[in-house]
């Protein structure tokens, strides 16, 4: 922006396009750090929602051993074998459909608290980037006496190619990264 610069250390002969490059750049900087802080939260949450989904397994095979220890010995004095496998039949629905019921809602629910936190840190990080881009190209402008880089249209046009490139760095890691993105 500065006009005495020599041409070669120019980046662009039109300084609204070098804004909106550099504008677009800042933002898909600040969302690939974005992208980090939510895999952050996310991969945190899967981890807590497997701990509790194993224990709950572990309370629910101890569960299910004393359900068929005691419809077992219950069984064992049924007189004939016909009987014992009726029996143990019935054993196996009704520990099934009391154990499902006790653990019907028995789910860890980190992840589904982790999208909303997710989203607002998404969600300011897109302002804050747009918000100092803008600033800056503002300050430059004064810095460089650039009168026709004030205008409010480049302000916005700055924003929106902040946000382009933000946006940009959430497609980016998803095709480059897959193996980084924890679903929610």
């Amino acid at each position: 922006m500065d006009p005495d610069l020599p041409a070669d250390k120019v980046y662009s002969k039109d300084p609204e396009f070098a804004v909106l490059e550099i504008a677009n750049g800042s933002g898909e900087v600040s969302g690939t750090l974005a992208m980090g802080r939510q895999e952050a939260v996310a991969g945190e949450a899967e981890e807590a929602d497997k701990k509790y989904e194993q224990s709950v397994a572990q309370w629910k095979n101890a569960i299910s051993g004393g359900i068929g220890t005691g419809i077992g010995v219950g069984t064992s004095f049924v007189a004939s074998p016909v009987g014992g496998a009726v029996a143990g039949g019935v054993e196996d629905t009704a520990s099934s459909m009391i154990l499902d019921s006790l653990f019907k809602d028995a789910e860890g629910k980190a992840k589904d608290n982790a999208g909303p936190v997710m989203g607002e840190r998404w969600e300011n990080g897109v302002d804050k980037n747009s918000e100092y881009t803008e600033k800056a190209v503002e300050a430059a402008a004064k810095a460089h006496g650039r009168d026709d880089l004030m205008d409010a249209s480049v302000d916005e046009k700055a924003r929106a190619a902040t946000q382009d490139g933000f946006r940009a760095a959430g497609t980016n890691t998803e095709l480059l990264n897959p193996h980084l993105k924890t679903d929610i």
